[in-house]
This record gives C-alpha cells, structure tokens and sequence, in this order.
C-alpha cells in the first residue's frame, strides 16, 4: 500500500504578554488583564489571582478583577494546550484603600443662624468638596453655613485622598424658620451680689445672635451699660459698683429687630 497522511506539529504555548487596563485600582473598583501574542494556540488559560482580588468576568483572553481589599501582588495566567502547559505570564496589581466618609451635623437647625458641618474619614484626604444645597460650597475640613432660608436641603461631601481613591457622603438637613428673641427672653430680675446665682443680666439665647446690642437705661431715661456682642456677661458694676437697686429698662438690639423690658434689680448683701 502506498498513501500519504498530513501531520501537525504542536508546542506548548510559549511568548506573549499580559496587560492591564489600570495596574493600579481603588477598593471597589475593576481592572481588565488581557493576555496576547501567545504562540503555539493555547486551548485553556489557567489565571491566579493574588490576595485582596475577586474575579469579576472572564472571556476568552481577558479577565476582569475587582478589588476588595488593600494590597499589592501580580495577576498571572498559565496558558496550556493538549502538549502541556506553557510558562506562567505575570502583571503587578495595586488596590489602594478607598475612604470612608461620615458628614457631621445636625438633622435640624434654624434659618439665619451659624452651622458647623464637619466630617470623619478613614483616610486624610487630599481634595475636600462641600456642596450645602443651597448654592454654598466649601474645600475646608470643617464649615460654618447659614441658611437664609427654610427647607430640606441635601448636604453632599467628596473627597479625595492621595491615591486618587475617592468618596462621597451626603445627608438631608431640615432648616426650620428663624428663632427670634422676644420680651420674656429678658430675665425680669437680677440679684446684685455676685454669689453665683442669677446676678448677672441673663437674655436667653442672645448667644444665637452676636451681632446684638444691648442697652439698660435707668427710670430717668440715663445710660448706665451698653454693649456690642452681649454674652451674658455683665454683674449690675458701673465704674466697679453695683448699681443703685430699682427698675430699669433693657434694650436689646439683634438683626433688625428692637425688644425691651423692665428688669428689677435687687440688692441682697
């Protein structure tokens, strides 16, 4: 008998190069490794993926990855055919820690008053974004905001840390109309003896308005105190002494608004 046969000759898989889409990645976030130019047509690929990484997909000669913890090591695929397995490939890969952000503030604040917004993060960051919802924005750690108006407004923080790994925050405040003072936040009478119990002129929450002024004038219409910022400070001393026992009338003074009241002073020595 004479005949012929065609025969093939096969390798195992040999050359090639393995790559990345981004080598280096944040928590959470994914990488594509494509293997290419692999000579001697590999049937299989047999990837191994180092600690901190999750397959996310496969096809053909491509595998994507997410990461889901801090590290670093190499990807690597062992391409094989029906002659054995070729010589492993490798490509580093980076996960860097994403931040973790919480937004401190309160649920409810007032219109017109001063509100410190500030913020936790598991990593320093280097970029700071403060969006208040009401047109205002900030970069720094911590901001003082008011709101000129009622509402609910969404509160949104980003930031960014060295790596580039970012993250965002965001919660709703409730601003409920302005507190104002009225006639009985004037305490009505003062004990002039400095034992430590209701002997200074007391207005409740003027602390809320610091741009106040507040005036006490005595039954024959003369100034005896007057001050810009009132912090619940003064003693009843004019000139180191305490003044005459009577009634007096307060003015207080705030935004664009006047109070007063009769205050009775006391002497209790």
């Amino acid at each position: 008998m004479t005949g012929s046969a065609a025969v093939t000759t096969n390798s195992v898989p040999s050359g090639g190069t393995l790559t990345s889409t981004d080598p280096e990645i944040c928590v959470g976030e994914s990488t594509t490794f494509t293997l290419s130019g692999v000579t001697g047509s590999p049937t299989s690929l047999n990837w191994a993926l180092p600690s901190g990484i999750v397959e996310s997909s496969r096809n053909a000669n491509t595998i994507t990855v997410t990461g889901v913890s801090e590290g670093s090591g190499n990807i690597s695929v062992t391409p094989a055919n029906s002659c054995g397995n070729g010589s492993a490939l490798t490509a580093p890969v980076v996960v860097e820690a994403t931040p973790n952000v919480t937004i401190h503030a309160p649920d409810e604040v007032h219109a017109l008053e001063d509100v410190l917004f500030s913020f936790a993060s598991s990593i320093n960051p280097v970029s700071i974004s403060w969006d208040f919802g009401d047109g205002q924005v900030s970069d720094q750690n911590e901001a003082l905001i008011t709101y000129s108006n009622e509402g609910t407004y969404t509160v949104t923080l980003a930031v960014v840390a060295a790596s580039n790994c970012s993250d965002n925050a965001s919660r709703q405040v409730s601003v409920t109309a302005p507190r104002v003072l009225d006639e009985s936040s004037i305490k009505n009478v003062v004990t002039a003896n400095s034992d430590g119990h209701n002997d200074v002129l007391f207005i409740d929450g003027i602390e809320r308005f610091p741009d106040n002024e507040v005036i006490v004038i005595n039954r024959w219409g003369s100034e005896v105190y007057r001050k810009k910022g009132y912090a619940n400070d003064w003693d009843l001393k004019k000139d180191d002494k305490y003044i005459p026992a009577g009634n007096y009338v307060c003015i207080v003074k705030f935004r664009d608004s006047v109070i007063s009241r009769t205050i009775t002073v006391l002497k209790d020595n």
